[in-house]
């Protein structure tokens, strides 16, 4: 074999390994793509399900990747104002990691983290869920223990209540007994509301949600109220437009504005001797929020006393249970509205409850 032919042959050799190895890495190269397109695939359902709004911002500011979490909250391309002046704020400032905003229905926990080399993400954690959750959690315990009360104290109570009726009939008692059993009376009546009302809370349930025209519901409400209460209250009722609707569970609503009216004629009467109450319903976001005041001339809650108003158990008068306003609360809460005092700091309070997204408002 000549040196011509050594040299063909190791050249064939050399091209058919050339050719080997080009094709093995082709073939690598393509499973590398297709590994690394099946990753991306992975990487973007993992953060299109991921219960946190994830937003990538590029240096000028224009959105390159957001998930369905993200469009969940705002679908519109650019960021909201609210987020955009946070966002400038935190370039500025650059102290606050997180902070809370609130979007639409969405109560969110805002992260800012650069990334190299000038991108931006934005993390949007919804914790109006974990709110939720919460409540369930708290009325879920405050089920259990309206169980244990109504078995440890309703039975001895009503034991205790029928032996003074049966005591009242006697003809022996003096003016200061008497005065001992009045006590006596007034005291069960007062722990059995308490139980009551914390028996409410158990039975809360799902709302059976209806649409009302609340107009007619609340002129309905007012004669009720009339023939219950005092014959001569003062009652204005105010909804514009005229046919504004609502959708809630009507027996619900009438269990907060009975208790929150009756707050209202009481104060009224005690500060100008006068029962008076004013109902106003109004509108605002394009429709979407639907707000019912409920106004009275009792004189004007102090701010020390206004944090406190929904707690559990506070009240500020002696025979008064100290559940109505945080069961008006809770009910309210239930049907996805919320229940605040307006501090008005002149003649009167304001308690308001606002409906979000009611959707078709009119009938």
């Amino acid at each position: 074999m000549d040196i011509t032919t050594l040299h063909l042959g190791f050249i064939w050799i050399f091209a058919i390994l050339g050719f080997a190895i080009n094709y093995i890495m082709a073939r690598r190269l393509k499973d590398a793509k297709k590994t690394l397109a099946q990753q991306k695939l992975l990487n973007q359902l993992i953060i299109d399900n991921i219960t946190t709004g994830v937003i990538l911002l590029s240096a000028e500011q224009k959105i390159l990747l957001r998930n369905n979490k993200a469009c969940q909250i705002f679908p519109q391309p650019q960021l909201p104002t609210k987020l955009a002046t946070m966002l400038a704020n935190w370039q500025q400032e650059h102290k606050l990691k997180s902070s809370l905003l609130t979007l639409q229905d969405h109560k969110l926990q805002v992260s800012f983290k650069q990334l190299p080399p000038n991108n931006l993400l934005i993390l949007l954690e919804d914790i109006t869920s974990q709110n939720q959750q919460a409540h369930q959690m708290k009325l879920a315990a405050v089920g259990r223990l309206t169980a244990s009360i109504a078995h440890e104290i309703r039975n001895p109570l009503g034991a205790i209540s029928h032996a003074s009726q049966l005591l009242a009939e006697s003809t022996a008692l003096n003016q200061y007994d008497q005065r001992l059993l009045d006590i006596i009376q007034d005291n069960s009546k007062r722990t059995n509301n308490i139980i009551g009302n914390v028996l409410l809370l158990s039975k809360l349930g799902i709302p059976q949600q209806k649409h009302i025209v609340l107009e007619t519901y609340l002129h309905k409400f007012a004669n009720q109220l009339i023939v219950t209460d005092i014959s001569n209250l003062d009652i204005n009722i105010e909804v514009t437009p005229p046919d504004l609707a609502l959708h809630v569970d009507p027996y619900q609503l009438q269990q907060i504005l009975t208790n929150l009216s009756e707050n209202g004629i009481r104060y009224s009467l005690k500060n100008i001797k006068q029962p008076y109450l004013l109902l106003r319903c109004t509108t605002c976001d394009n429709g979407a929020t639907v707000i019912i005041d409920i106004i009275d001339k009792g004189k004007p809650i102090n701010d020390e006393l206004a944090e406190c108003l929904f707690e559990p158990f506070f009240t500020t008068e002696h025979t008064g249970t100290g559940l109505g306003l945080f069961v008006a609360k809770e009910l309210c809460q239930a049907n996805n509205a919320e229940l605040e005092y307006i501090a008005t700091y002149t003649a009167g309070t304001n308690f308001r409850i606002t409906f979000t997204h009611q959707g078709s408002k009119h009938e």
